[in-house]
């Protein structure tokens, strides 16, 4: 009897003991997938924010480019229309010099300086375009940020491919 008694005593400490000890474990488990979770969680948030500030890299250097290709065409412009008032001036004095063609070349100038104007409000309206569209791929930047970098690149890509086919592709001359 003494022996039965003892067992029953032995069961219920070993019992006991075994509870607080898989409770125990049990705790720290959890706590370890807490804590990974979180871990995990701040993984995922590092990578997005760095995902987004490479997708705002990328937009501002094709960007650059751009304003870098629309400022080169506008020097080149600019350059011909200098070397345009540069010849409207010996013009000018060719006009001083020959009477009979006063008229003409007033007419001629008049013509220039229209012409340059519409050059200037032509680069003045393509400055605004580019502006508004750089504010454009930036709020579209923002707002494909959530997607995966795949299907971020395939939104991009459809929308070019769809700029590029309605924009005109002649060019204004002088």
């Amino acid at each position: 009897m003494e022996w039965v008694v003892a067992l029953l005593v032995g069961i219920l400490v070993g019992g006991s003991g075994l509870f607080f000890f898989l409770k125990m474990t049990s705790n720290k488990t959890i706590l370890n997938a807490q804590k990974d979770a979180k871990n995990i969680i701040t993984a995922a948030e590092k990578e997005v924010d760095t995902l987004k500030k490479e997708k705002l890299i990328e937009a501002q250097e094709e960007i650059y480019e751009q304003k870098q290709k629309l400022e080169q065409e506008y020097e080149k412009k600019r350059s011909h229309l200098n070397r345009t008032e540069r010849e409207l001036d010996q013009k000018e004095i060719d006009i001083d010099r020959k009477g009979e063609f006063i008229s003409k070349k007033e007419k001629e100038v008049l013509s220039l300086e229209k012409q340059q104007k519409d050059k200037e409000n032509y680069i003045k309206q393509k400055t605004e375009e580019l502006n508004k569209l750089i504010t454009e791929e930036i709020e579209k930047l923002e707002e494909i940020s959530g997607l995966t970098r795949e299907e971020a690149k395939q939104v991009l890509l459809k929308e070019s491919m769809g700029k590029a086919a309605l924009r005109p592709s002649g060019s204004v001359r002088a």
